[in-house]
């Protein structure tokens, strides 16, 4: 398992295709490279990478977080209010399989040091940054080193157990359960998380899981 990190990102990429940039310094952005991946640990790698920024950041700056299924991960409580309920991180995970082996990339942007203003200047309203939420600055290197000791633990018991060994931490932190939510544009109520990490949902007419990427969840309201 390898990890490739950088605090400046020029041309970062993020789900279907958007650009991502950040200055020097304000982020901690970083890949972790995974060989032979189990098949069962495949498809919950993004909520396992979810889950590990999430508990690392706690530990850092006793952030309060929360998780959008399936990797988001959003500042519960900020110090200003304004900035309660905005995305602080986002996950992209992608995998080439090559015979019976797969390889995946699993790769976290973090917001450390950005202002608010930075966020409304660019045009993302749902951002926030460590520091825009806390008021404290912590370094990037420092972050990615937490974040990556977390994810070596949780993804051991993934490879032994699958999503199981983990689902009950990861509920727990999963801001899109028990509320209204929008599936592609479609009313639902998000009942549960699947032991295969899908979103148990109830529509008009049936209850059905949906994976990923299959489709796109927002709050009946907003982003969450």
């Amino acid at each position: 398992m390898d990890v490739l990190f950088t605090d400046w990102q020029t041309s970062g990429k993020g789900r279907a295709g958007r650009k991502w940039t950040a200055e020097k310094g304000e982020t901690a952005a970083f890949s972790i490279v995974l060989k032979s991946v189990p098949p069962k640990a495949v498809r919950i790698i993004p909520h396992i990478m979810g889950l590990s920024v999430a508990e690392a950041l706690e530990n850092l700056v006793q952030i309060e977080t929360g998780l959008k299924w399936p990797n988001d991960v959003i500042a519960l409580i900020s110090q200003d209010k304004i900035n309660a309920g905005k995305k602080i991180c986002g996950i992209l995970c992608e995998s080439v399989t090559t015979g019976n082996s797969t390889d995946l990339v699993a790769g976290a942007g973090i917001n450390i040091l950005q202002s608010e203003e930075s966020f409304v200047r660019t045009g993302l309203p749902w951002a926030a940054s460590v520091f825009s939420v806390t008021q404290k600055r912590i370094a990037p290197i420092e972050t990615v080193k937490s974040v990556f000791n977390a994810f070596v633990s949780l993804y051991e018991s993934v490879k032994t157990y699958g999503f199981t060994a983990v689902k009950d931490r990861y509920s727990a932190r999963c801001v899109t359960l028990n509320k209204d939510i929008l599936v592609n544009g479609e009313r639902a109520y998000a009942r549960a998380i699947t032991d295969d990490g899908e979103l148990l949902c109830d529509f008009i007419n049936e209850t059905r899981a949906v994976t990923a990427s299959e489709v796109s969840v927002r709050g009946l309201y907003g982003y969450i």
